[in-house]
């Protein structure tokens, strides 16, 4: 069932909108999904915030490491 819904859905990608290195950087390099794609100095977000995207959902903004998990966790349950 995970690879199929990899197949369909792509991976989890996270765009964080600063530099790598930053927490919230670091938070998404350390999320479980070993498949995940980390975007940093992503441009279309605001500085300091994060997003995650699963397909064709796209989370809330995170502006910190444990909202950018909770954001994660929404978009796989």
């Amino acid at each position: 069932a995970t690879a199929v819904s990899r197949l369909l859905e792509g991976p989890l990608v996270i765009r964080v909108a600063g530099e790598p290195g930053s927490d919230l950087h670091r938070a998404a390099l350390r999320l479980a999904d070993h498949e995940k794609v980390v975007v940093p100095d992503a441009d279309a977000l605001e500085a300091g915030t994060a997003r995650a995207e699963l397909g064709d959902r796209v989370s809330d903004r995170a502006e910190t490491p444990s909202e950018l998990s909770e954001q994660v966790q929404r978009l796989l349950d």
